[in-house]
């Protein structure tokens, strides 16, 4: 597994040592590798919300007949070209 070096503020490390101290934790890296793998889930969260939004949005245009009638290759390469 790679090494790395990082630096905390006070407050953080003080944390980092809290959350071993509980036991939960065996040592400082894995406190900073959970904390990690919950950001990268935070922003998967994000993103899949994002999206959702979009097709949201997409099927709300489709209902009020905002929509465009073709083949999606089509749709996409007018749009390529308009660019």
């Amino acid at each position: 597994m790679p090494t790395m070096n990082v630096s905390l503020t006070p407050e953080l490390a003080d944390l980092v040592k809290k959350k071993v101290s509980t036991g939960l934790y065996g040592n400082s890296s894995e406190v900073v590798r959970a904390a990690l793998r919950l950001m990268v889930e935070r922003e998967g969260a994000g993103e899949e919300a994002e999206w959702r939004g979009r097709i949201q949005h997409g099927l709300a245009q489709a209902d009020r007949g905002e929509f465009v009638e073709g083949r999606v290759s089509d749709i996409i390469a007018a749009v390529k070209a308009a660019k």
